[in-house]
């Protein structure tokens, strides 16, 4: 550790380029410079200061993905550094959009011929990209299904789905179906970690459900199986959840729901004579008319310092996990004066203002995967209190971002996060033409993002760092 903080206060040194002005009390653009040569005409410098944030636990957080892809998590993971989390899905299906005739139709004739058609078995299918997961590798863990007793309500800018929606009540007692798995043993419990480490794609996990699902799709009427809401109502989806087991290190797994693999598969035969069969599938599928959401819950770890700038460590998580918080607005009005007096023959420039945090990548721990998340973004609070990226209006009336870069990616030769501020917004902040609000640090997609960061925070010469750039010249005219 001490090594690793040497080497910081290293990074952490101002370099101080030769440059020409003459000093002011109270402006913080010569702070330093007293011994610079006085016949320079132009002087570029940075000045750094440190601040800090505090950990912030979410009330609930939106789930439902109301505008982007149906991602779905699973599982039990035991955080050594976060603490537990668990999270399951509520999915609906929506019917065919393949021009198949509901399966009591021939499919050969397209003639009503039902009572030559049985049902055989319906399947669950839900794929996973190799290395969307996260914990243990061979952790057993159950997946377990049940049927919706309720009809899920369309999510809408004003009525949206939270992952601490609560479930029971919402689906019948009967366990539809009941599977051991592990993340490599997911498509059939018989991947070798050898053979999963050779392979790389898209991998379906298989759940048969119950005869109960099969016979009550079969018999779906011919307006239940023409309409997506009167399907809908019939049956309403379904609830895929895991039990707790804090015994095992557990494991995550993500699904998307929308890709084509991500379906409920009814097959079904037509008895053609007393010794022969021919079998049909029928295929029920999750797009965009689909109802979904995710539910998540933690039993946070005492390491996670919350409420206070005085924390060591920023601890930041996704799955309606902890946070970060902070104000800049002080370091911002500093400014005020150095801007404000910006006449006569000197100038003062702004080149670029940037907010910068480092990583401590000591956190990782033997046998689990847990990779870090490798971008990190700013947020801040719009009036209904859901997260955007920060903007401000302008002197025009426009809607402008706040920083030039309000995503950041790991650097690793400096192991930190670089946020690059809107150099206008800026100058227009510490002049007092616009407010600053209060950010937030979070990982990209966190409800859906199962991936966490640890950063340092109230520790020396590692806190974060507040940097503007900018330069001093004589007027030109």
């Amino acid at each position: 550790m001490s090594n690793k903080i040497s080497g910081l206060i290293k990074l952490a040194a101002l370099s101080l380029l030769p440059a020409f002005f003459s000093s002011c009390n109270n402006d913080p653009a010569n702070i330093g410079l007293d011994t610079l040569p006085k016949s320079d005409i132009i002087q570029g410098n940075s000045i750094s200061k440190a601040f800090y944030a505090k950990n912030v636990i979410p009330d609930r957080v939106i789930t439902d993905s109301h505008s982007s892809g149906a991602t779905a998590i699973l599982g039990y993971f035991s955080d050594p550094i976060f603490g537990p989390v668990k999270a399951d899905f509520v999915t609906e299906f929506s019917l065919s959009k393949a021009g198949i005739d509901p399966f009591y139709y021939d499919p050969d004739t397209k003639a009503p011929a039902q009572e030559k058609m049985f049902p055989d078995s319906v399947i669950l299918r839900l794929p996973y990209f190799y290395q969307d997961w996260f914990g243990k590798l061979d952790a057993k863990q159950k997946l377990q299904v049940y049927e919706l007793s309720e009809k899920l309500e369309k999510a809408s800018s004003e009525a949206r789905y939270y992952n601490d929606f609560e479930i029971m009540g919402k689906y019948y007692a009967n366990l539809l179906a009941e599977k051991e798995y592990t993340v490599h043993g997911g498509i059939g419990d018989t991947l070798t970690d050898s053979i999963w480490n050779t392979l790389q794609g898209l991998y379906p996990m298989e759940i048969r459900l119950a005869d109960e699902v099969a016979n009550k799709l079969f018999n779906l009427t011919s307006e239940q199986l023409s309409s997506d809401e009167l399907f809908k109502e019939a049956f309403n989806g379904l609830y895929i959840t895991t039990p707790l087991n804090p015994s095992s290190a557990g494991s995550l797994l993500l699904f998307n729901l929308y890709n084509r693999d991500a379906k409920l598969v009814l097959y079904y035969h037509k008895q053609v004579t007393n010794d022969s069969i021919k079998k049909y599938n029928y295929e029920f599928v999750i797009d965009r008319s689909s109802r979904f959401f995710n539910r998540y819950s933690h039993t946070f770890s005492g390491s996670i310092v919350t409420g206070t700038t005085d924390a060591s460590m920023l601890m930041i998580q996704g799955l309606a996990g902890s946070y970060a918080e902070f104000d800049i607005s002080s370091l911002i009005y500093e400014w005020k004066d150095s801007l404000k007096n910006n006449s006569g023959d000197l100038q003062i420039g702004i080149s670029g203002v940037d907010l910068i945090f480092t990583a401590d990548t000591l956190t990782k721990v033997d046998g689990l995967f847990t990779p870090a998340s490798n971008v990190l973004q700013i947020k801040m609070k719009d009036s209904r209190g859901i997260m955007k990226n920060p903007t401000y209006i302008d002197s025009d009336g426009d809607e402008v971002a706040m920083f030039i870069t309000s995503a950041a990616v790991f650097d690793e030769s400096s192991l930190s996060y670089t946020f690059k501020l809107n150099q206008a917004f800026f100058e227009d902040a510490a002049l007092g033409k616009v407010e600053v609000p209060v950010l937030y640090l979070q990982l990209p997609s966190s409800q859906f993002n199962f991936n966490r960061v640890v950063l340092y925070n109230n520790v020396a010469a590692a806190n974060p760092v507040f940097k503007v750039k900018y330069v001093k010249h004589r007027r030109l005219d």
